[in-house]
């Protein structure tokens, strides 16, 4: 029977035979005294020690073939014979077992595979790990792939932990931004005297990592206020569209501020319930209504708006179990400029044709016992309130006497409320609405409470030149301002001057070829690295985001009013691999 001392031997050969990380350059480097150089003679050494004569492989130990170490236990140098790793000392001392000494090696080693592989390396050089990385941070790859750093930033801790001291190598990381951390304004460049406006501020930012997306919580609270000083005269009722930014803190924000909130799907829904609290009132509205979805909006909201006819008689139920319920309407009144997104286009899916709804109440009443309200929305991005005045006479040509039955109508959204002309039409024609009909006015913008309060921010990572024409690449996408892909209209940038003397057209980081945010020109040239800021993007951009290629959402920043940042959510490799069903 084998003693403990040649088993424990054994167990020490088969763990560090079964392992090799340090002969790969992964773990450690390998020393080399002068009197052991002959054994390696003709092969590929980098200086360690000038004066003492030290040196190591620049790359795998050049002994160490697919077999293993050609030299183990004959001419092994002895700075491999008596290091001994982390999990090797705890073998010897008994604090593990073999088992659970190879299972931390071979979890180790298929993260360092990975991690040299989406670093490039791998291939013939068979470069180690260390050197790799350090190469990683200087380029400063890092902005462009924040999945990877922390993929490393694990596999480092990890090594660190179990294996080998890296605290040098951790160290070099950039810092890992954590959520609810505050990050400080860092002011360059400010003249004297001048008020540094908040793009200029958000630029100056330290510790946002790219792409980011900030939302400024006193520009909330402003354009809430503007919307306030319209509405309140007419004590009509003013609602969010949570639609245009379902973003929690946002929603958490302007829940109090607002009459309530408005959701066009039961996620949209239950989040907005979950946000808000129970006291807020919440209003639903959505083309399509299923079973499942009807059972489960019953109880968490104030007030159902059925899309067709055949909606409301399905789940007519809704209202008697004490919903208030309303019809929407479609006043064929095209007011927005493409079909896409006009509401009150022809075949439009939104609301029941007015001349529909006046046949239904002539000749059915009683079908209307149990409703209350009424809905239209026929605005996008409206100028000009003239049209919400257009808008209301037709329905009250077509339907007055019903409009005398209901106590509440939704005048919908869509209209520039701070740019809006003719302000005192909106206040005539809510009073209007009050006085002749008894009716509570609601209005629910979106983009109007939300637009000018979010920035997004992102960092040049290459500059070249296209057919004579500059070209940036962002480390962002058009995939996070998808609006204005599908609409065509081209982002805005902070900072972009009409006569700038550097022009270049500005591309996002994926595969597609139109991932394109528009020709902008700049008064100083940009370089990689310089910071691209997007003004006016509350509204349609981070609830139209997607993931192709894989990249990621911007990081959600919060921007309090002294002007700190506070991280809200970043979004890492799982999110993507999740999307996939990675499991």
């Amino acid at each position: 029977m084998e003693d403990s001392k040649s088993t424990l031997e054994k167990n020490v050969s088969k763990l560090c035979l079964g392992c090799l990380l340090c002969c790969k350059g992964n773990i450690c480097r390998v020393i080399l005294s002068a009197n052991e150089l002959h054994f390696f003679s003709g092969m590929e050494l980098s200086l360690e020690n000038q004066s003492e004569q030290k040196y190591y492989f620049s790359k795998a130990c050049p002994q160490l073939t697919a077999d293993g170490c050609l030299i183990y236990f004959k001419h092994l140098p002895k700075d491999c014979s008596s290091y001994h790793c982390r999990t090797l000392k705890q073998l010897l001392k008994g604090g593990i077992d073999l088992k659970t000494a190879e299972q931390r090696v071979e979890e180790v080693k298929k993260q360092i595979v990975s991690v040299i592989a989406k670093l490039g390396g791998g291939g013939p050089d068979n470069s180690g790990m260390r050197d790799l990385i350090n190469g990683w941070l200087n380029d400063k790859q890092y902005l462009q792939q924040p999945a990877l750093l922390e993929e490393i930033r694990t596999l480092i801790t990890d090594i660190d932990k179990n294996f080998h001291n890296k605290k040098q190598l951790l160290g070099k990381l950039p810092p890992k931004a954590k959520s609810g951390v505050k990050l400080t304004i860092g002011v360059s460049k400010q003249k004297p005297g001048k008020k540094l406006e908040l793009g200029d501020l958000i630029l100056a930012a330290k510790g946002l990592e790219t792409p980011a997306y900030i939302i400024h919580e006193k520009s909330l609270e402003d354009l809430v206020a503007n919307a306030r000083a319209l509405t309140e005269p007419t004590d009509t009722k003013l609602l969010y569209s949570v639609k245009a930014n379902s973003i929690v803190p946002l929603i958490k924000k302007i829940a109090p501020l607002v009459d309530g909130l408005s959701c066009s799907s039961l996620p949209e829904l239950l989040l907005a319930r979950q946000s808000s609290g129970v006291g807020t009132k919440l209003h639903f509205t959505a083309p399509g209504i299923g079973a499942l979805e009807a059972k489960a909006i019953d109880g968490e909201c104030t007030s159902v708006s059925f899309n067709s006819t055949g909606q409301w008689r399905r789940y007519k139920w809704l209202i008697k179990r004490g919903l208030s319920g309303a019809l929407r309407v479609n006043p064929h009144l095209s007011l927005a400029g493409k079909p896409h997104y006009d509401p009150c286009r022809t075949f439009s899916k939104l609301g029941i044709s007015v001349n529909q709804l006046h046949d239904l109440w002539q000749n059915s009443r009683r079908e209307f016992v149990n409703i209350d309200g009424l809905h239209m929305h026929t605005a996008v991005g409206e100028g000009d309130f003239k049209n919400l005045q257009r808008t209301v006479a037709i329905v009250e040509e077509k339907l007055p006497e019903l409009l005398d039955k209901l106590s509440w109508i939704n005048l919908g959204g869509g209209y520039r409320l701070e740019s809006c002309k003719n302000q005192q039409i909106f206040i005539e024609t809510c009073s209007r609405l009050k006085k002749k009909h008894g009716l509570q006015v609601y209005i629910e913008p979106g983009t109007a409470l939300v637009q000018r309060a979010c920035w997004l921010l992102a960092t040049v990572i290459d500059i070249f030149t296209s057919d004579g024409k500059a070209v940036a690449i962002l480390d962002s996408s058009i995939n996070h301002q998808l609006e204005s892909f599908i609409y065509g209209f081209r982002p805005s940038v902070y900072g972009s001057s009409k006569h700038g003397r550097y022009s270049y057209l500005l591309g996002g980081a994926t595969c597609l070829a139109g991932d394109l945010l528009g020709e902008h020109r700049f008064n100083e040239r940009l370089q990689i690295g310089s910071r691209v800021l997007f003004k006016s993007v509350g509204a349609y951009t981070h609830a139209f985001s997607i993931q192709y290629n894989g990249l990621n959402f911007p990081s959600i920043y919060w921007m309090k009013p002294d002007n700190s940042i506070i991280l809200k959510r970043q979004f890492t490799l799982d999110d993507f691999a999740r999307r996939c069903a990675a499991e």
